[in-house]
């Protein structure tokens, strides 16, 4: 691995939009591979490290269209297994981005820069996954989500605490 030379940031981006092609075929056992690979992508402990830090960083750009995806796959209750397993995946994708941008003190700003996608958008549905609890493995993958943002946003924190979404929870 140590000969492994990174991806180029556009090279990346090229490869996102075109999983973001893949997500939208709506052929569920090709949307469950491409979110695992995804997961593995992003995944800095199984991918190289500066290619994931790029994958990351990119992965939540507004022009990529992967957010509109994940929080569409994130709505409402869960239909059978195979769309649990599909959650699963989106729930480890975002554990992933979220931590590595933790790590490179980069998630604040990101969160900052695009507030409203993640407190209209993304927080209520891993609320709900939390509230519902259709799936215990995807209610603590939600949780676990909420952790970081939490722990690295006072945006988010200052949103939970004036919706106050989780007092049901």
């Amino acid at each position: 691995m140590s000969h492994f030379k990174p991806h180029p940031k556009d090279e990346l981006k090229s490869m996102l939009l075109g999983t973001v092609k893949q997500l939208q075929t709506g052929k569920r056992d090709e949307q469950l591979m491409t979110l695992r690979n995804l997961a593995c992508m992003t995944d800095i402990e199984k991918s190289n490290q500066d290619s994931c830090k790029k994958m990351c960083k990119i992965f939540l750009e507004p022009d990529v269209g992967i957010r509109k995806i994940i929080t569409s796959i994130l709505e409402g209750q869960t239909i059978d297994q195979v769309h649990n397993m599909i959650r699963n995946a989106v729930h480890q994708i975002m554990i992933n981005v979220f931590s590595v941008l933790a790590m490179e003190g980069s998630l604040s700003e990101v969160i900052h820069r695009d507030e409203s996608w993640f407190t209209k958008e993304l927080f209520p549905h891993l609320v709900e996954d939390i509230k519902h609890c259709n799936c215990i493995h995807n209610a603590c993958l939600s949780s676990k989500c909420l952790s970081i943002l939490f722990h690295n946003s006072s945006i988010i924190l200052a949103h939970a605490k004036s919706t106050r979404d989780l007092m049901g929870v």
